[in-house]
């Protein structure tokens, strides 16, 4: 750790002068010689200036710290702290050792090569053939839970063997960038080990709305929650009996789009074939996972109709002012029919005659639907687009 007066990369240097950098070659070799990664970094880029004006200013990243496989694996949640360059020509920076990060306990992954083996396959079977009494889902998910518990321990047992041979791949790997290297290939593949690796997957700093980087833990998390917070709650939020009087008023215009067939059919009790079928359709290497009730909600086939209805109630009720009136819809060429709106997933389109009566009642079926439904419109997203038509004056 310090001063290694030598740039590695072009993007570590910030100049107009865009040469080769001078000394990096002979820097690689050394690193990778001596198997040192570099260890990540927090705060501005560059830790050093020339303190020179204009076009001769230069800054470069020459103060850092390298640390081997052997001090990953100790430390696995090193870090480096920049420090703004204030007094010095160089900036200040710390090392952190990060021994009470509050690491949170991640699922066991299992990887899709596994099911490849013919051992893996027949002890799921076996396991899968084993009686249980109970009901039918009591057995469905006490299978489950054993084939989980079984096949991780078949992996984590079989990753002795694993890991031996992805040693040797390592050995090989590493001697032929080396090789690489020396015969003058620009391009340098540096390999940093799981521990390293695993260290930057997470969020190391955010900005605040007022333009202040915030590191610590704690606070970074209460930046998300409180920003989405905002963006999904505000002042949207009714007390019971008022939304239902809102939800009612909203849906007295809702369309019958429903057939008495389709109702039917759709209230009919489903079949073990069909549940199958939707299982089945899933990808084979994906896991629908649990939410808080227990119920799986990746490929839920209802989440898609919840909000198609959603949306539908938002039609009925632009097309309720849109025939008595008080919304003045659009025909975009000669004989077509009218058009107020378009909707593609979870996007809109709406089109309006740039009048006060039509904009006032968009408007108001809008905030409408935003307390009814929880949603909320993304104004950052949003945008408005006059025809060239159009008077500035009217608009």
């Amino acid at each position: 750790m310090g001063d290694f007066n030598q740039v590695e990369f072009q993007s570590d240097k910030l100049s107009m002068n865009t040469r080769t950098i001078s000394g990096a070659y002979d820097f690689n070799i050394w690193r990778i010689t001596n198997q040192l990664v570099d260890i990540p970094f927090k705060g501005p880029r560059y830790t050093w200036c020339n303190n020179r004006k204009g076009v001769k200013r230069m800054y470069e990243r020459i103060d850092r710290a390298l640390g081997s496989k052997e001090w990953f694996s100790l430390f696995p949640n090193t870090e480096i702290k920049h420090y703004p360059i204030q007094i010095s020509d160089h900036a200040p920076i710390e090392l952190d050792l990060q021994l009470t990060k509050n690491n949170s306990q991640k699922p066991y992954k299992l990887d899709a090569c596994v099911l490849s083996y013919d051992e893996c396959v027949t002890l799921i079977k076996e396991i899968w053939q084993q009686r249980v009494w109970g009901t039918p889902t009591f057995r469905v998910a006490r299978k489950l839970s054993r084939v989980r518990q079984q096949v991780k321990k078949w992996a984590l047992d079989k990753r002795l063997e694993w890991k031996q041979k992805w040693d040797d791949f390592d050995d090989t790997l590493e001697k032929g960038m080396e090789v690489g290297i020396k015969d003058g290939n620009e391009e340098l593949y540096t390999k940093a080990n799981d521990e390293g690796r695993a260290s930057r997957n997470f969020i190391l700093g955010v900005k605040d709305p007022a333009g202040n980087w915030i590191y610590d833990y704690g606070q970074v998390g209460n930046m998300f929650y409180d920003t989405f917070f905002t963006l999904y709650n505000p002042e949207l939020h009714v007390d019971n009996d008022t939304w239902r009087q809102l939800t009612d008023a909203f849906l007295r215009g809702f369309q019958k789009t429903v057939s008495s067939d389709d109702g039917d059919m759709l209230n009919r009790p489903y079949m073990a074939k069909e549940v199958r079928t939707a299982v089945f359709q899933m990808g084979s290497l994906k896991s629908s996972g649990p939410d808080d009730g227990g119920v799986d909600n990746d490929g839920d086939p209802l989440s898609p109709y919840l909000f198609v209805l959603c949306m539908e109630a938002l039609s009925s009720n632009l097309l309720c002012a849109q025939n008595n009136g008080s919304l003045k819809e659009i025909r975009l060429c000669l004989g077509v029919e009218a058009l107020s709106h378009l909707f593609f997933a979870d996007d809109v389109v709406f089109f309006l005659h740039d009048n006060h009566n039509s904009t006032k009642s968009l408007r108001a079926i809008l905030d409408k639907y935003c307390k009814v439904s929880g949603q909320v419109m993304n104004g950052d997203k949003s945008g408005i687009l006059f025809s060239p038509n159009t008077m500035l004056t009217k608009a």
